[in-house]
């Protein structure tokens, strides 16, 4: 229990920041101390010193000291007083073997108890610092672990004090590796002189802990040793780029430059933003300037066109707009395209005048986004959902990472879940397949989610905005791989996330999954090359969720450096292994259920079938158990709904992916012109030749044509890449593709012979039902021969229908291939022609010349 109640305005952790009272909470801070011991009780200056500093530092915009010792009430009182609040470091013997020596331990956790209990009795505490950099020898001998699983019983035991307090760590880059995710914030003490570097690592710590606040612990320059000029020019760097990276706070090192470590006052540095007889420095100043301002260290006025596209969304439409009301951003406009909705929508909008209402009917998510970048008036165009809850510093971070990054053609940013009140909609939130960003590198991003992403409006256009085609989702994907193979690139930022609330029940989010499996179907129409032969999407990236994406297994692997030596000792995670998505697809519960069935004769079967199946829940529930952070707000009760979920997700997406690739696949459109009658059963000629000599199409163009002419016919194909050796691939079925490959020989002036391919590839899923296939039926033929000979012609018999229908498609795609080259200017070269001896006479060598003019 609490030793004291804590205040009605206390702050709090929630996601990336601090709030009090409802409102975002920004650290703006500095560390106090340490002083000489002797000169007052409790190791800090006089009262009239202490008055003047603290005076001074709420004068700069400070709100918040750092304090390495324990103070007394007087220092409390004081910081009360000019509104300051206290973050206290817990000293404890962390330079000793306290690890392995269960009395050390005891101390320790004693050490704690006395610390939090002093402190919580102050309502200025925001919190306390569990220990301040362990050295990084100390933590590779005795390992990562133990030391994690001591600051993690400090943390229960300080939380069982003081609840309300918030619980963190000063860590330092020596000892990145430790995972500390299960505390209230977590701290870094990092000294870098290189601003670029500087950016680039405090964006990679945004990233290591996707949902705490993280704060600059200690940052600062030696004035002594740089000069009070370059002291003045770092330090506002450090402030601002910790902000433009999203962290919730920075802390400076130091206030004055009199301080006292090591048994001995310290002369040899000046860190202090005031001198040694409290005169502020130019420092100081600097500070001040970006406090005072902070977190919009620097002035946009870029002009902003806010999009919100909505469904029947008044459940949150409400609170969307209201967190849009107090966006701190002059310069923007809101649009929200009501897109038929049927239930209080209009209601709700009529209560927020300001907001421009675009009505229509329904035509899903793609034609409504369009509609509002139609009326956008702005450079840039900012989407978001009516489910989410943007931060208030949102479309700052937008419009300053797009003047910064000028060659990106857009930007996104995170999206965090919201605390929810039932154990149903905390397991959703830990389910797998909610939107997420991949990124290519910590600021690129090869797919932002469409609840918090802006592009450019030029860019928008350039690529005619989004497919009406996508209704529900998947238009969001589709318009930035369109934008990539523009040559655009898209950029992240750390800092610009909003608050995403997931569906409010199972059926809500299972519904979600179906309609991702259809939005990938559609995709898969136009972005083949960009799937695998079962549908599921290849991204270059890395997937950024935390836990539940990482290794079952939890590796990683730390750069140590030599002897452990590296001032960045940094930890890299190793992503979940492709079996993974195999034994928890939908296609493997389809041969384990076959295996099951054959099982009635073949006990050896049964045994196979069971085994696959508790393999695919145990590794189901393994990553239920690491997608669960070390937290309170999900609870135990939570795991099996969330085990359960990560079970079923795989089948209902995979599910709906099959049964419209069933209805769209490779059907032609009923707006497309009637084509000649399909041909016949037959084989096909393995190569044609087409003769021209009317200088038409040079063959790139004329696969471009054909490309284009199959894609409008609703046929799947995909152009070849940097290392494939064919020039166009058309999706016949899951099991069969049809690859065509041209070559062109010149003859001559404009006299050119084209010679086209048509060959018929198996995909990986065939392989993959032979094997199978053939794998059952000698395990039935262990029991029953006469029904593994009846499983092995049906098997057969599915193989033979398949080629046939392939056979008959890749007669099509030959039919619409001949279509487009000779409208182009050509004529097919068959059979005896009065022609043939010229089509046929290699081109004269002065004909080279004559080729190059063309």
């Amino acid at each position: 229990m609490a030793m004291h109640p804590p205040a009605p305005d206390r702050v709090v952790a929630d996601g990336f920041h601090f709030y009090r009272g409802g409102e975002k909470w920004l650290a703006k801070g500095v560390t106090y101390g340490p002083f000489e011991p002797g000169c007052s009780e409790d190791c800090y200056p006089a009262a009239d010193v202490l008055e003047e500093d603290f005076r001074l530092m709420a004068e700069c915009g400070i709100n918040l000291i750092r304090l390495y010792d324990l103070p007394d009430d007087r220092v409390a009182d004081c910081a009360e007083r000019h509104g300051i609040q206290l973050l206290i470091d817990v000293p404890w013997p962390k330079h000793l073997d306290v690890y392995t020596d269960a009395k050390l331990r005891q101390m320790c956790l004693a050490m704690v108890d006395e610390g939090v209990r002093r402190a919580a009795a102050w309502n200025c505490t925001m919190g306390m610092l569990l220990g301040n950099e362990i050295p990084a020898d100390i933590v590779r001998w005795h390992g990562s672990e133990k030391v994690e699983n001591l600051v993690h019983e400090m943390y229960r035991h300080a939380k069982a004090i003081a609840p309300h307090l918030l619980i963190g760590f000063a860590n330092y880059p020596s000892t990145e590796y430790l995972e500390l995710e299960f505390l209230d914030f977590i701290g870094f003490n990092i000294y870098l002189d290189d601003p670029k570097a500087l950016r680039e690592y405090l964006v990679r710590l945004r990233h290591l802990y996707p949902d705490k606040p993280v704060i600059l612990s200690e940052c600062g320059l030696d004035s002594r040793g740089s000069g009070i000029d370059a002291q003045a020019q770092l330090l506002p760097e450090y402030i601002c780029s910790g902000y433009e990276a999203g962290l919730a706070g920075v802390m400076v090192f130091a206030w004055t430059d009199k301080w006292f470590t090591g048994g001995k006052e310290i002369h040899e540095w000046d860190f202090g933003l005031v001198d040694r007889s409290r005169h502020p420095k130019q420092a100081y100043h600097a500070v001040k300037a970006c406090f005072d301002v902070a977190p919009q260290c620097r002035r946009m006025e870029t002009p902003i066109s806010l999009v919100i596209a909505t469904y029947n969304g008044g459940r949150t439409l409400k609170q969307c707009l209201e967190a849009v009301s107090r966006l701190r951003y002059e310069n923007y406009e809101t649009i929200v395209v009501d897109d038929g909705s049927t239930d209080n929508t209009a209601q709700i909008l009529a209560g927020f005048p300001w907001v421009r209402v675009i009505s229509q009917e329904n035509l899903g998510l793609s034609a409504a986004r369009n509609a509002g970048i139609a009326a956008a008036t702005g450079e840039i165009v900012v989407f978001t959902d009516s489910d989410c809850i943007v931060d208030f510093d949102w479309l700052y971070f937008i419009a300053h990472f797009l003047e910064q990054n000028p060659e990106m053609a857009g930007v996104g940013g995170p999206n965090i879940t919201p605390y929810a009140n039932s154990i149903s909609q905390r397991a959703i939130a830990l389910a797998p397949g909610h939107a997420t960003h991949v990124l290519i590198s910590h600021t690129e991003a090869e797919h932002v989610p469409g609840c918090n992403m802006a592009f450019r409006k030029s860019a928008l256009e350039h690529v005619n905005g989004f497919d009406p085609m996508y209704r529900k989702a998947g238009d969001d994907v589709d318009v930035i791989w369109r934008l990539q193979d523009c040559g655009y690139s898209v950029g992240f930022s750390t800092a610009a996330f909003v608050w995403h609330h997931r569906r409010p029940s199972v059926k809500g989010y299972l519904k979600q999954q179906a309609g991702y499996g259809e939005a990938e179907t559609l995709l898969l129409k136009k972005h083949s090359h960009r799937f695998t032969d079962t549908g599921q999407s290849v991204w270059r990236g890395i997937i950024y969720p935390t836990h539940s994406m990482r290794s079952l297994s939890g590796a990683k692997r730390v750069r140590y450096g030599v002897f452990g030596t590296a001032g960045y000792q940094c930890i890299y995670h190793a992503p979940p292994a492709m079996w993974f998505y195999y034994v928890t697809s939908l296609e493997w519960w389809i041969f384990s259920l076959g295996l099951l069935l054959a099982g009635l004769v073949s006990p050896l079967a049964f045994a196979a079938g069971l085994a696959a199946v508790a393999l695919s829940l145990g590794v189901a529930a393994r990553a239920a158990v690491n997608s669960f952070p070390s937290s309170s707000r999900y609870p135990a009760a939570a795991f099996p709904l969330v085990w359960f979920l990560w079970v079923v997700q795989p089948l209902v997406r995979g599910g709906a992916r099959y049964w419209h690739r069933l209805k769209v696949l490779p059907r032609r459109s009923a707006s497309t012109p009637e084509r000649r009658t399909t041909p016949a059963f037959k084989a096909t000629r393995p190569v044609t030749q087409f003769w021209c000599e009317t200088g038409g199409l040079w063959r790139a163009g004329l696969i471009e044509r054909i490309s284009t002419e199959m894609q409008a016919r609703q046929w799947i194909c995909a152009p070849n890449n940097i290392w494939e050796n064919w020039d166009l691939s058309v999706v016949l079925s899951s099991w069969f593709r049809v690859r065509l490959v041209s070559v062109e020989e010149c003859m001559g002036g404009k006299k050119r012979l084209l010679k086209l391919r048509c060959k018929l590839v198996p995909s990986t899923l065939l392989y993959i039902f032979i094997i199978g296939g053939l794998a059952a039926c000698l395990l039935i033929a262990l029991y029953d021969t006469i029904l593994a000979r009846w499983v092995l012609t049906g098997c057969l018999l599915m193989l033979l229908w398949a080629y046939r229908y392939a056979v008959r498609g890749r007669a099509e795609v030959w039919q619409l291939a001949e279509e487009v080259i000779t409208r182009e200017g050509y004529w097919p070269v068959t059979g005896v022609q009065e022609n043939a001896e010229q089509v046929l006479t290699p081109m004269p060598l002065d004909g080279l010349s004559e080729k190059r003019e063309v």
